[in-house]
């Protein structure tokens, strides 16, 4: 079942491997992933599970904010649909994003690692990146990687 929470934005990747990040306009940040990370003091412990959406970090309103605007200003909504890289590909990766603006929905689907590439995409990814690392890292504390692993908000 969907979430009934407001999607703001969502990147997902076909490849190698499937990943995925996807913001909803209250700031729950959730990841695609086929693992769980934990922590046991500077050992990292892999545990391998089903392929889900899972909650990895609630974003500050200022991040929501600054994705917000770069959506609007980005140029990503006057993107093509469909991006199709100019030279074929064995296992071409496939990218999509899905956007909700202003109460209207787009998406924008990639084949193809040139596609995928696109600056506008670099630009949106690095950005997502960065606001993820602010919330796992809250301002003025230093969080034990430990407690990197708790559980979402209720």
């Amino acid at each position: 079942m969907e979430d009934q929470r407001s999607l703001l934005l969502e990147n997902t990747m076909q490849g190698t491997q499937t990943w995925g990040i996807r913001v909803y306009s209250d700031g729950y940040l959730e990841v695609l992933s086929d693992h769980f990370l934990c922590f046991d003091g500077n050992e990292v412990i892999t545990i391998q599970q089903p392929l889900k959406w899972r909650w990895q970090a609630t974003l500050a309103q200022d991040d929501l904010l600054i994705l917000t605007k770069m959506i609007h200003s980005s140029g990503i909504l006057d993107l093509p649909v469909l991006m199709e890289s100019d030279t074929p590909e064995t296992n071409p990766l496939r990218t999509a994003w899905r956007l909700m603006v202003d109460g209207k929905e787009k998406t924008i689907q990639t084949i193809g690692s040139q596609a995928a590439n696109h600056p506008v995409f670099n630009k949106l990814t690095q950005a997502l990146q960065e606001a993820k690392v602010r919330a796992m890292q809250p301002l003025g504390t230093k969080r034990s990687r430990k407690s990197r692993s708790r559980l979402p908000p209720a």
